[in-house]
């Protein structure tokens, strides 16, 4: 077990300690093998059901591993009893049939899941503070491109709340609001950020829920400052289920964006639907976001049965908010107080 545990850590190219925990009598275990690992103890509880090893929270969870494997695995017992395995015999599995439970596979599993935990906590010190498109608006008024059919994008800036200190680890309070003015919001989102356990890559996964009216009417009576409103989890109305959004490290360069290190994230599928309140009837969602440090891109689009637009750009161009932070240039659109000559 040792020396599949590290041959599986180096193959990630991880260094440091590697674990999880559990208690014994929450899984049937055959037995318990504990080894160290780079000075750590690691505990590998072995259990005869693989729906039990199911149970731990994100290392063993792994739909693509377990499918193919799983379906490997009745084509091979089918194969075997009607005579035609040529390779069953043969001691070596072929890396193809290897168990999502072996040693290697936990292993590897256990090491991606420690570096999407890095990631995640990368991810989250980006996706906080203030950005807004001011800069891209006043090149597009100059150019004569207005919003809508004009082409152009309307004035967006967009503030991101940590609320772990509340709800939980990966919580991120949103607000959007129009030219600067925090008095004109136009959409509050709660998302939650976690290591998707779908993703054989270790991504991330972003959930947007929405709030109950009531709790819309309280965020609206403090113009959604929520440090003014106690939300619980309680104050959630839903996901929006088929709406998350993935987020990876990317490894090439955006054009814009001068070889800054960036997250990409996108919808599967492409996109997704939702009931909307405010035309009562149904807007067809695509999204597709850069982040980097300094910058936040969001082309988020929305439209009817249809096909009409209901909201982003019609050329399909990201917003293209960059971070404010204070003393800057731009830090009027945080305090709604623009100098005299700022306008678009």
């Amino acid at each position: 077990w040792a020396g599949a545990l590290q041959q599986g850590s180096r193959e990630m190219g991880f260094v440091g300690p590697v674990w999880w925990s559990r208690k014994e009598e929450d899984i049937p275990c055959r037995r318990n093998q504990s080894k160290r690992l780079n000075g750590v103890r690691v505990t590998v509880l072995a259990s005869s059901r693989s729906e039990d090893l199911g149970a731990f929270d994100g290392v063993l969870r792994d739909s693509v591993l377990e499918t193919k494997w799983k379906r490997e695995e009745r084509e091979r017992s089918a194969a075997e009893r009607q005579g035609k395995c040529d390779v069953c015999a043969q001691e070596t599995v072929t890396p193809s049939l290897a168990s999502p439970y072996s040693a290697q596979s936990l292993a590897r599993r256990m090491v991606r899941r420690d570096l999407a935990r890095r990631r995640m906590d990368e991810f989250l010190a980006w996706f906080s503070g203030d950005f807004d498109n001011y800069a891209q608006v006043a090149q597009e008024r100059a150019l004569g491109l207005f919003p809508r059919e004009g082409g152009g994008h309307e004035h967006i800036h967009c503030q991101l709340q940590n609320l772990d200190s509340t709800l939980g680890n990966g919580h991120i309070f949103a607000k959007y609001y129009f030219d600067g003015n925090p008095s004109k919001i136009f959409r509050s989102r709660l998302y939650r950020v976690s290591i998707s356990d779908s993703s054989a890559s270790g991504e991330l996964e972003m959930r947007i829920y929405r709030f109950y009216a009531e709790t819309e009417s309280r965020l609206r009576e403090h113009n959604f400052d929520v440090t003014k409103v106690d939300l619980t989890k309680d104050d959630l109305y839903e996901w929006l289920e088929g709406c998350e959004v993935f987020w990876y490290k990317g490894d090439g360069n955006v054009e814009g964006l001068n070889h800054q290190p960036h997250f990409i994230g996108y919808m599967e599928g492409g996109g997704c639907s939702v009931f909307s309140r405010e035309i009562q009837g149904m807007i067809h969602i695509k999204d597709d976001l850069i982040m980097t440090q300094k910058d936040l891109w969001v082309n988020d689009r929305g439209f009817t049965d249809n096909g009409d637009y209901v909201y982003g750009n019609r050329r399909g161009i990201h917003y293209k908010m960059q971070r404010v932070l204070p003393g800057d240039e731009l830090w009027w659109t945080v305090t709604g107080s623009p100098p005299s000559n700022e306008h678009v």
